[in-house]
C-alpha cells in the first residue's frame, strides 16, 4: 500500500524493519512491482501535463523513455496529444521512439494529427515519424 501511494519514507522504514518484500497483493504484485508501476505512472503524468522539469528529473534517473502504460501509451504519445512541443522535443532528444505504436496501432504522429497539434506534427515529422 505504501509503495502504491508513493510513500517513499514509509517504504524505506518498512524495509529497514524487515518487511517481507516478496509478499504479493491481491492482484499478485510485489511491493517492488507496485512501486515501479507508480513511478512509471508519475513519469507519464508529468509528460501529459507538460511538466518538462519533472520529465527531465525522471530522465536523469534510470527510467526508460519509452515506458508505456497498459494501453501502450508512452510519454511521447501523451505529450503529443496535449501539444506539449517542448516535452516532445526533449523526449525525442533522449531517444523516444518516434514511431512507437499504442495497443490500437496509433503513433504519436497519428495522435498529434487527430488532436490538431500542428507544431508537434512538424516536430515529429522532422524527427523521422513515418507519414504513411
Amino acid at each position: 500500500m505504501a509503495a502504491q501511494e508513493n510513500h517513499d519514507s514509509v517504504v524505506r522504514y518498512l524495509l529497514a524493519h524487515g518487511a517481507n518484500q516478496s509478499l504479493a497483493n491481491e492482484d499478485g504484485f510485489t511491493p517492488l512491482a507496485v512501486a515501479l508501476q507508480a513511478f512509471n505512472s508519475s513519469f507519464l503524468r508529468a509528460a501529459r501535463a507538460g511538466n518538462l522539469e519533472k520529465v527531465l528529473d525522471y530522465l536523469r534517473g534510470s527510467i526508460d523513455v519509452n515506458i508505456s502504460n497498459i494501453n501502450g501509451l508512452n510519454a511521447l504519445h501523451l505529450a503529443s496529444k496535449e501539444g506539449h512541443a517542448h516535452v516532445v522535443t526533449e523526449l525525442l532528444k533522449r531517444g523516444a521512439n518516434v514511431n512507437a505504436a499504442t495497443n490500437k496501432g496509433n503513433t504519436s504522429l497519428h495522435i498529434a494529427s487527430l488532436g490538431g497539434q500542428e507544431e508537434v506534427v512538424k516536430i515529429l515529422v522532422e524527427n523521422g515519424a513515418n507519414v504513411n
